[in-house]
Parts: structure tokens; sequence; C-alpha cells
């Protein structure tokens, strides 16, 4: 790697990896799909507010209004705290020199921004175990399960939106298996069969199933023998705090063994925002 001047040693090789890292992030984080995403704009911390409700009574003619804490407005919040997401590569001299173009600056900012959206994902996943509603099934995945966790979240809510399902590829395996083994007509058609005849995405959408989004990932705890997966709303469930950028510095060190050290970083978080608007969903893992 030559570079026009000394100072070029630093900022040109830093902006191009940070140039490529960050949507590289964007385009491997399948949590970004899943939440309500707020950008840091200054503080450290992004508040996820929680709203209250009033309640309304009925007032007979001509007597006076009884004031009580119904008609009190109260808010709460929920801080999602900016953590420090990075990644240090070390290059040597020799590496870069005989590496036949495989460590160009292009590949080294995509991995680099792939690796922090994986970790992100892992914060995010992480937090399906904190959900306090919870559907298990006896072993495998089952539509029924699914079923009984989305009227979980629509009945703690009060709203019937559509959900999101995010489960393993074990658990979207066994699913397709019992669609396709029940013979009553109404599994016959395009409609019922859209879980099993689709193509994934790029985001792990698997397909859609009695109005729930259908996704499928990797990396969810176990307890007992089941994977922690989760059915929820996106629009309540989960909030993430997502810087606009991914940093990167890269300084050369020749005393300590002729290598640059390329450290890539970028500040997030993923909270459970409102509680009630997700359903941990466990099955075999």
């Amino acid at each position: 790697m030559a570079f026009e001047t000394e100072g070029g040693n630093v900022t040109k090789p830093d902006a191009t990896i940070s140039a490529i890292a960050a949507p590289a992030f964007v385009e491997i984080s399948k949590a970004l799909a899943h939440g309500v995403v707020l950008n840091y704009a200054g503080p450290s911390t992004i508040k996820f507010n929680k709203d209250g409700s009033f309640t309304a009574g009925v007032v007979s003619e001509s007597a006076a209004y009884s004031y009580d804490s119904g008609d009190e407005f109260s808010q709460t919040a929920v801080s999602c705290t900016a953590q420090t997401y990075a990644h240090i590569f070390k290059p040597t001299v020799q590496s870069e020199r005989f590496s036949d173009g495989q460590a160009d600056l292009g590949k080294l900012g995509r991995l680099q921004g792939e690796a922090i959206g994986r970790a992100f994902d892992s914060t995010w996943i992480g937090l399906f175990p904190s959900i306090t509603n919870l559907v298990t099934e006896t072993a495998g995945a089952t539509k029924d399960g699914l079923l009984d966790a989305q009227y979980t979240v629509h009945n703690a809510t009060m709203r019937d939106v559509r959900l999101h399902v995010v489960i393993s590829r074990k658990a979207r395996n066994e699913l397709r298996k019992e669609i396709t083994s029940i013979t009553a007509s109404a599994f016959g058609t395009e409609k019922m069969l859209n879980l099993v005849g689709g193509p994934i995405q790029p985001n792990g959408l698997v397909g859609e199933f009695s109005d729930m989004l259908v996704f499928n990932t990797s990396g969810f705890t176990t307890t007992g023998g089941d994977n922690q997966q989760a059915v929820f709303d996106p629009t309540l469930a989960f909030g993430m705090g997502v810087d606009q950028t991914i940093y990167t510095r890269s300084v050369f060190k020749a005393s300590e063994g002729l290598f640059t050290e390329v450290a890539s970083w970028m500040f997030a978080n993923a909270v459970l925002w409102n509680d009630a608007a997700a359903c941990e969903y466990r099955s075999d893992s």
C-alpha cells in the first residue's frame, strides 16, 4: 500500500475502510429490520419513552368530576446507552506485499463492517431470554405454537398488528415439514404454502404465516435444550440506538513487528422497549 504523503498513510485508508464498513454493517445486520432505530445525535443515551394512558368515566348531570390517578399523565422510559462494537486487524508488511491482492482495503472494510454487524445482532438476540411472555413447545416448532405466541402479544398490547417471528433454521424446517404434511384443502392454497415455497431473502425472511412475517437466523441462546426465539411487534418491542458511521483509525507499528493496526468501531445498542409487545418462543435446538 503506497500513498502520496505521510498524512495520507493515515487518512486515506481510514476513510476508505470506514466508507465500506458502514454499508456492510447495514447489509449484514438482521436486527435493524426488527425494531425502532434512532441515531445517537449527541448524548450517549437515547430514551425510548413509554406513555401511560388516561381512564375516562361517566359523569352524571350536575355532578362534580372526580379527579384521580387515572387522569394523571405518566411517562416512563427505557434507556439505550451506546456500547462500543470494535474490531482490530493487524496486517503485516509481508501479508500486504504477498497477498496477491487479497488484503485490499475494500475487502478489509467489508469484513470489519460485517463483524460489527454480527456482534450487534448478538446483543439484540441476547434480549430474547429477558422477555416475560413465554410459549414453550414440547418438542419442535409448530404452527399452533406460533399462533399461541401471536395471540399472547395481541392480547397483551390490544393491537392486532402484523408481527415478526425470528426463529432458528431448525424451527423453520420443522414448520415447513408440518405444513407440507397437512392434507386439509386450505393448506393447498398458495397463500398457506407461502412459508414453504418462497425463496429465503438476504435479511432472513422465509415467508408469511397467519399475518406474521417469519425470519430465520442463528446465534440463539438455549435453555433446557430449547432455542430462545421470539414473536413480537416490530414497532413496539425493541428500541435500537445506532451511530451514523463506523469509525476507523490505522497506525503503522514498525518497532512492534512491522504491521499496521487497523481499528474500526461503532457505537450502538439494543434494548427491550415494551416487554408486553413480545413473546419468547422456545422449541428444540
